[in-house]
């Protein structure tokens, strides 16, 4: 199954990353997001949940990456 990690913009969404839950090193795709956290300040959340996504595992399915907004 293929899973995605998004950002939304003014545009829609744009996709950051889409990986396969079966066979994508989980490692490299947490590594991918944990550097999008440190370098745009943003957080991860489920799509399914709406929930906060500390480690994405191949059953976390879709998320949403969140960067916060100036002045907000």
């Amino acid at each position: 199954m293929k899973a995605q990690v998004k950002m939304y913009s003014t545009r829609g969404h744009d996709v950051l990353l889409e990986y396969d839950t079966d066979t994508a090193n989980m490692k490299e795709v947490n590594a991918f997001v944990d550097d999008l956290e440190k370098t745009m300040g943003g957080r991860t959340f489920s799509d399914a949940t709406n929930e906060v996504v500390n480690k994405i595992t191949p059953e976390t399915g879709d998320v949403t990456f969140v960067r916060p907004i100036a002045g907000g």
